[in-house]
């Protein structure tokens, strides 16, 4: 579980030579996949470099039932180098150990259409071929190479780039993850690499031309894992050796390779690599499957027989030796193999092969308390769920259940979506949106039509013009609009930037893009320079923490560049100026446009993950949204009840307390938000679950002071039904339900309150009666139905000259 650096490959290489198989992890997967992966691959030590991923990977193993020590590498390496070996003044050489080539080298875990990842078995055998022959040979890797590794270590390209450089004699250059995405170009220079392996979507990132000096020593490009573009095809195959690879890991790393030139498609995978051989299935309807037999398939599934002998067959008319079925179409030309589409469900995102089946289980599992089936789509560089809501749901939503396919979103169910996938799924298979749909569309065979799901673009549409973006929104999304390839109409104030199909590739293109149009502007370079004033705002790691385009425009907008952005909008990556500002356009958005509750700042981690937000914090955004089917389900995984509110109040908020959402500041329950915002169905989910009714928040108001001041009789009833104490005054002025419900002239409450026989004649803070609120705020009603009850007369005494003339004779009428 070493996601990246120097002690990938020392970490990997030490296993090897000690007999071992190497199983990668990624350190960032929710710990309950982590554990499913260990329960499978059952290792004998997990290594890590992070002393925080190594408390995870511990809690993974207890999950998973496993002994193995997990052991910090960068601890132990530093232990060696202060205490070396006991009486031993020189290094320690240890003789590689007598390996046969079908013994196992590596277990690759891939995406599984059952919901459960798949472990590809490869031996040594197929592993020395990729580094020994096929990779150096049809790569050109010599003594005189340097592959920069430009791969997550969960995308087994990795570890095929650090042993067949290591086999050529050559040198790798690592590099962390995120300079990676941020300074490739640098890297390549700085390295000196002459080799670079990565996906298109990490080479677009680069921000230079073909042929510039700082790509000098660069002699071979190789892209793989998705299609590359016509575009990349054509500015980079003159410039530079470039290769497309086509693989599977089942077969070890890449198979296929062709050498690109303007000319070509981006479809055309190459001729086989040395000890590759490469077939079609005939196929009477249509493209056949593509097959790989030769040296490098592997052995299987770990603990998948039945799949493993469906997958891995003999075809002797094509050749002897097993064959791999990979579920690709293609055709082969003279040895060519060009690639056609999928047989299946699986899709390809950001290199990595990913079953949409398993996506579809992952959250329908996650969270089948509010949702009864799943359909997931993958459209550009998005992955959308559709998700068939449960009737209760829909009535919380207000979208009673039809026969129609009708699409809509919502923040909150969104977030709990999104947080329930996330500790299933890892990163790059969590859907970007989510969205709810009254009935997932079928077959005459009972299978989910996927061509019939509704266009996700439409709900983005539609709902884009809930409310008017502000001219320095229009201008940023404008950006963000024209580099993810979107219609600025279709973007709202709220959007998130990876709900519109951002990638860590897009947020980097959006950077450069704002930078481009300041200096377009008259911005002075030196101020944009990486030691400049606005470094910082035009970070990345800017838009990571602000993800959201409200939160964004602002950010650029405190930083003083409204001046510039906004009188450039109409031009920045627009050649035909669509996106000109509409001079019509307010300045301000209304308060009901935008969602009530303020968007969550995601760091890196968790930009394409999980918010970093508790069980009650997301309770109280359900509660306050009406939701009682999420809250039922999150006090269903134990979420607090009262939503963690102190049961003793303290007379002043402690300084732990500064920071805090605004919930936790004024120990809020969520009852109290329920109550205020007149939601009588999560009152009710509440109350069921045992809230408390009479819990104070720090002014010591109670839920049936909310209900008294704004809400309705019913949740009221619902409050004293549980046994709510109408008796309780709050600390600041005193004031009991009665006193705040005559204040408001609350009828509704109040002639509930009133039917349990409260004291009428309390004083507030300032001497007041009920009556006294009645009388000031010139309600007749009030006044008559608290006088019906006998309340005391002496008011009508004290506030006769300030008594308005209407209530004066509503009380000489009682009276």
């Amino acid at each position: 579980a070493i996601d990246d650096g120097p002690f990938l490959p020392l970490a990997e290489l030490s296993v090897l030579l000690a007999g071992a198989a190497i199983t990668p992890l990624d350190p960032h997967d929710p710990a309950a996949r982590l554990a499913g992966l260990l329960g499978d691959s059952r290792p004998v030590v997990v290594l890590t470099k992070d002393r925080g991923d190594s408390k995870k990977l511990q809690d993974a193993m207890e999950i998973a039932h496993l002994p193995a020590p997990v052991f910090d590498v960068s601890t132990t390496l530093f232990d060696l180098n202060e205490k070396p070996f006991p009486g031993s003044d020189t290094s320690c050489e240890l003789a590689p150990p007598d390996l046969a080539s079908e013994r196992l080298c590596y277990v690759w875990f891939t995406s599984g259409s059952t919901g459960k990842p798949k472990g590809c078995l490869v031996t040594h055998g197929a592993f020395a071929n990729y580094c020994g022959v096929a990779k150096n040979d049809s790569h050109s890797v010599g003594t005189d190479s340097t592959v920069l590794v430009a791969t997550a270590n969960t995308f087994d390209p990795s570890v095929g780039d650090i042993f067949a450089s290591w086999a050529a004699g050559g040198a790798i250059a690592c590099a962390p993850r995120l300079m990676l995405f941020a300074q490739l170009a640098w890297l390549i220079e700085k390295t000196a690499a002459t080799h670079v392996n990565c996906t298109p979507s990490l080479w677009r990132t680069l921000d230079v031309s073909p042929g510039c000096k700082m790509l000098s020593t660069l002699r071979v490009l190789t892209l793989g894992g998705e299609r590359m573009t016509c575009e990349q095809v054509k500015n980079w195959s003159e410039s530079v050796r470039m290769l497309n690879v086509y693989g599977t890991t089942e077969c070890t790393v890449w198979q296929t390779v062709q050498t690109m030139a303007p000319e070509l498609s981006p479809s055309s995978a190459g001729y086989a690599m040395p000890g590759n051989l490469l077939g079609v299935e005939e196929n009477s309807d249509g493209p056949g499957e593509v097959v790989i037999g030769g040296a490098q398939v592997g052995r299987g599934y770990m603990g998948r027989a039945e799949l493993t002998s469906a997958r891995f067959v003999e075809m002797p008319s094509l050749g002897p030796g097993l064959w791999y079925r990979t579920g690709d179409l293609g055709v082969l030309r003279n040895g060519c193999l060009e690639l056609l589409g999928r047989a299946d469900s699986q899709v390809k995102v950001r290199g990595i092969r990913v079953e949409l089946g398993e996506i579809e289980l992952g959250v329908a599992s996650a969270a089948s308390d509010v949702i009864s089936v799943v359909a997931v789509s993958h459209k550009g560089e998005q992955l959308i769920a559709y998700c068939q809501v449960v009737s209760r749901l829909a009535q919380d939503l207000g979208k009673p259940q039809t026969s129609g396919l009708t699409l809509w979103e919502h923040p909150v169910v969104t977030e709990y979506l999104l947080r329930n996938s996330g500790a299933k799924l890892p990163r790059y298979m969590l859907p970007s949106r989510f969205l709810l749909i009254d009935k997932i569309p079928i077959t005459p065979n009972g299978k989910i039509s996927v061509k019939d799901l509704p266009d996700a673009a439409l709900v983005r549409s539609r709902q884009a013009s809930d409310g008017v973006l502000t001219k320095m929104e229009v201008a940023v999304g404008g950006i963000w609009a024209d580099v993810l390839g979107i219609e600025l109409s279709t973007v709202r104030a709220q959007d998130h930037f990876m709900e519109l199909g951002g990638t860590s590739a897009h947020v980097l293109i959006v950077c450069r893009r704002i930078r481009a149009a300041l200096l377009e502007a008259g911005v002075s370079e030196e101020i944009l320079e990486p030691d400049g004033p606005l470094a910082h705002t035009l970070a990345p790691q800017r838009l990571f923490h602000s993800p959201r385009l409200t939160q964004y425009a602002k950010l650029m907008e405190r930083a003083g560049l409204a001046r510039w952005l906004i009188q450039e909008s109409v031009v920045v990556g627009r050649e035909d100026g669509q996106h000109a500002l509409d001079a019509d356009q307010g300045e301000e958005r209304s308060a009901s446009s935008a969602f009530s509750l303020d968007a969550d700042h995601l760091d890196h981690d968790a930009w394409e993950q999980v918010p970093k937000t508790t069980d009650e914090d997301l309770l109280f955004k359900a509660a306050s949204s009406g939701l009682s089917s999420i809250v039922l389900a999150l006090l269903s995984q134990r979420a607090d009840v009262d939503g963690g509110a102190p049961r003793r109040q303290p007379n002043q908020i402690k300084k732990e307390l500064i920071g805090k959402a605004p919930h936790v500041r004024h120990f809020l329950s969520p009852l109290h938000v329920a109550v205020t915002n007149c939601h009588l169905n999560v009152v009710e989910a509440l109350l069921s679950a045992r809230a408390n009714p009479s819990v104070q928040d720090r002014k010591g108001s109670t839920p049936l002071h909310c209900a008294a001041q704004r809400g309705t009789g019913d949740s009221a009833s619902a409050l004293l039904q549980a046994k709510a104490r109408a008796d309780v005054f709050d600390y600041t002025t005193r004031s009991s339900p009665l006193h705040v419900a005559a204040k408001c002239r609350n009828l509704d409450v109040l002639s509930v309150l009133l039917k349990g026989s409260p004291q009428l004649d309390t004083m507030d803070r300032w001497k007041r009666m009920p009556l006294h609120w009645g009388i000031l705020q010139g309600s007749v009603e009030v006044c008559e139905a608290l006088l019906a009850m006998r309340a005391e007369v002496e008011p009508r005494l004290e506030l006769e000259e300030n008594c308005p003339k209407r209530t004066r004779r509503a009380l000489d009428r009682t009276y």
